[in-house]
C-alpha cells in the first residue's frame, strides 16, 4: 500500500497538493512552484498520486511515474463530484485525492511523449486543412465579387487563379490580380507542409506494428492507423 495518497492540481506556474497518509489523515497540504514539484516527490516515498487529466497533465505523468511513484489520471468529471467549499487550487487538490482511490472510476491511460507528438501532428495537419479551406473560400468570394466564378474543387481553383493572375488581358483590378498572387503563394506553402506531415505520418506508419495491424483492417491507412495509435 503506498506511504500517501496524494491529489497534485497542477498549474502553469503554482501547484498545489493534499497528501493523505494510509488512515485518511491528511499530512501535508501546501504550494509548489513549477521547479520545486519534481524536488519534492525525489523525497517522498512511493505514492499514490492523482492528477485531474488535462493540459500537461501526461507530461508530469511520465516524469512522476519515473521515480517509483504510481500515476492516475482522472476524467474531470469524476472529480468534481468529491468538491467540497468553493473551487480553488486546495480545494481542488483534496478533490482529486478523494476521488483517486475510489472504485469504479476509470483512470486515464498515460500516453508517451512520441503519442502526444504523433497527436500534435494530426492537430497540426487539421488546422492547415481547415486554413486551406479557409483562404479558398475567400478567394472565391472576392472573385465572384468581379463576377469570376470558379469548378468545384481545389485543383480548378488553383488552375482558375492561376490564369487570371497571368494573363495581363483579364478584366480584373490590379489590386484584385495582387490577392490571387497572394492566395497563391499561400497555398503553396500551406501545401507544403501537409506534404511534409504525410511523409512523417507515413514514415511513423510504416514503422509501427501497431500501424501495420489496424491497417489489415478495411478502410484503414496511414492517416487514421496513427491517429488511432496516438490516440487511444
Amino acid at each position: 500500500m503506498p506511504a500517501l495518497t496524494i491529489g497534485l492540481d497542477i498549474a502553469k506556474n503554482v501547484f498545489q497538493i493534499h497528501g493523505v497518509d494510509r488512515q485518511g489523515k491528511a499530512v501535508v497540504q501546501r504550494k509548489l512552484r513549477r521547479a520545486e514539484v519534481l524536488k519534492f516527490f525525489a523525497k517522498v516515498e512511493s505514492s499514490l498520486i492523482g492528477i485531474e487529466a488535462c493540459h500537461g497533465s501526461h507530461f508530469w505523468a511520465r516524469e512522476l511515474t519515473s521515480p517509483g511513484h504510481t500515476v492516475r489520471l482522472l476524467p474531470t468529471q469524476y472529480v468534481k463530484p468529491f468538491l467540497v467549499g468553493g473551487k480553488n487550487d486546495a480545494n481542488d487538490a483534496a478533490a482529486i485525492c478523494a476521488a483517486v482511490t475510489r472504485p469504479g472510476i476509470h483512470s486515464v491511460a498515460i500516453k508517451s511523449a512520441e503519442q502526444q507528438s504523433l497527436q500534435s501532428t494530426h492537430r497540426m495537419r487539421q488546422r492547415l486543412i481547415e486554413e486551406r479551406t479557409a483562404k479558398s473560400n475567400q478567394i472565391r468570394s472576392m472573385f465572384a465579387e468581379e463576377g469570376v466564378i470558379f469548378p468545384v474543387g481545389l485543383p480548378q481553383l488553383r488552375k482558375g487563379v492561376v490564369e487570371l493572375v497571368n494573363n495581363a488581358d483579364t478584366p480584373i483590378t490590379p489590386l484584385l490580380r495582387r490577392l490571387g498572387s497572394m492566395y497563391l503563394e499561400q497555398l503553396q506553402a500551406l501545401q507544403q507542409w501537409l506534404d511534409e506531415l504525410a511523409a512523417d505520418i507515413a514514415e511513423i506508419f510504416r514503422s509501427s506494428d501497431a500501424c501495420q495491424r489496424l491497417a489489415t483492417v478495411p478502410g484503414i491507412g496511414p492517416v487514421i492507423a496513427t491517429a488511432l495509435v496516438s490516440s487511444v
